[in-house]
């Protein structure tokens, strides 16, 4: 009995049952498979999309620097606040290790009226209390001392909390761990100005160390 050529050909690889290489697997398939069998289902044969280099280092680079445009956003957006005569600019604190309830807050601080004007106080629902502290340098001895009665900025001038510098405001009885990324919410009260509500965006721990040590 006459048989066509493509039969008698699966019936040859039938009976030899040699092993395919699976491309898509990567390895051979079992041993009772046959050619024939995959050229039954040409879905098997369809090989994995491969990558190109160009797209490997892409989705490696990806997530890095999609974190780093958010971050140089954030910082590029400084915020600023102002009452009366006054603008507060770039408010932050410093995040705090685990265990920690003391960190310091720093601002600008720019007094555009014709008047004195002294911050008075601070006050935040994330702290117990907040306190002005002063470094200052006694027979060659640096001395950080809390000043009760506020900050005086006269006419034109901008007093700058930071560190390194002379003020700074210090944040005590923490409520929970600031982290990177954090707001703290405070109020300022100014003696002629007024209340003003900012939030201080919470930096890395390290944040403004080396600038400190840099400055005489």
């Amino acid at each position: 009995m006459l048989r066509s050529p493509r039969l008698r050909a699966c019936r040859r690889d039938s009976a030899r049952h040699r092993p395919v290489y699976h491309p898509r697997w990567g390895q051979y398939p079992r041993e009772s498979t046959t050619a024939s069998t995959y050229r039954k289902h040409p879905v098997l044969h369809k090989k994995p999309a491969r990558r190109s280099p160009f797209q490997s280092v892409a989705m490696r680079l990806f997530g890095p620097i999609l974190a780093l445009l958010l971050l140089l956003g954030h910082a590029a957006v400084a915020q600023t606040y102002r009452v009366g005569a006054i603008e507060v600019g770039d408010p932050w604190a410093r995040a705090t290790p685990v265990g920690a309830n003391v960190t310091a807050g720093y601002m600008r601080i720019t007094n555009h009226g014709a008047l004195p004007e002294r911050l008075l106080a601070i006050r935040s629902a994330a702290a117990g209390s907040v306190e002005f502290q002063e470094l200052s340098l006694d027979d060659n001895v640096m001395r950080l001392r809390t000043v009760a009665r506020g900050i005086a900025i006269a006419p034109g001038q901008t007093v700058e909390l930071r560190p390194g510098f002379a003020w700074q405001a210090v944040f005590a009885g923490l409520a929970g761990q600031l982290l990177p990324g954090d707001r703290v919410h405070a109020t300022l009260t100014f003696e002629r100005a007024g209340p003003v509500d900012v939030d201080l965006a919470v930096h890395p721990i390290g944040t403004g160390l080396r600038r400190a040590a840099a400055v005489p």
